[in-house]
């Protein structure tokens, strides 16, 4: 029997959305990947900085933001192989982030 794939609520996605870091994934997973599966190295992911922070930001996307993407199916996640993918619910959060960056350029 096929599992149904529930896409997750419109408060599970603003919430995704509410952190920067979050943000930041999805929109590298959408501008370095396509639909065809292919996958990127995590640390990759992590924004530019140097010593300390950088640590901390790798830190955060492995214990909290990836597993939260993957979670709520935004990402596919394989820790042991340090690769992300686009998951089954990704198409509808970077909708939705496209739709959020358009109306943040409308507040400043």
């Amino acid at each position: 029997m096929s599992q149904t794939v529930r896409s997750p609520s419109l408060d599970a996605k603003l919430s995704t959305l509410s952190e920067p870091l979050r943000r930041h994934v999805v929109r590298e997973v959408a501008d370095r990947t396509d639909r065809t599966g292919d996958a990127l190295a995590a640390g990759t992911l992590v924004p530019e900085a140097n010593g300390e922070h950088r640590k901390s930001t790798l830190v955060e996307l492995h214990h909290v933001h990836l597993p939260t993407l993957a979670e709520r199916g935004f990402v596919e996640w394989d820790a042991d192989e340090d690769a992300v993918r686009r998951g089954p619910a990704f198409e509808g959060l970077l909708s939705l982030l496209d739709t959020v960056a358009d109306h943040e350029n409308d507040s400043r």
